[in-house]
């Protein structure tokens, strides 16, 4: 069944996906924000098309855009998911790694770094008693 919905959304030439849980990566590697925005959403069309006779639902709320780039021009393209569109982010996570539209790893290793304190502290408290 899984097998499935990677062909259909792969169908466009230069789309891929990765599947981890229940969540679906799709990206292209285009640099024409026309062609990628075309591509992205017939891809999206693909996976609504199988969604449907698969009973399985995309939660549109939970579903984002972002794109990668270290161009300085900002360029807004439009991804549409059944006709709804898809939240554009310029950060994100993706298994509790931060990944902005530069992909620097700044704001990563300042989440990791606080984490790690709390849990040191934490520890520091535990010996102390």
């Amino acid at each position: 069944m899984i097998d499935d919905l990677e062909t259909a959304i792969q169908k466009v030439l230069g789309v891929s996906c990765l599947f981890f849980a229940d969540d679906v990566l799709i990206w292209d590697t285009e640099s024409k924000i026309h062609s990628l925005e075309e591509t992205l959403n017939i891809s999206l069309h693909n996976l609504a098309t199988w969604a449907k006779p698969n009973k399985m639902e995309v939660s549109v709320e939970k579903t984002i855009s972002q794109r990668f780039t270290l161009s300085t021009k900002q360029h807004l393209f439009h991804l549409e998911y059944k006709g709804l569109p898809l939240k554009q982010m310029s950060l994100s996570k993706y298994h509790e790694t931060s990944l902005d539209c530069k992909l620097h790893w700044g704001t990563h290793i300042v989440e990791a770094s606080e984490k790690g304190l709390k849990r040191l502290n934490l520890l520091k408290r535990l010996t102390a008693t």
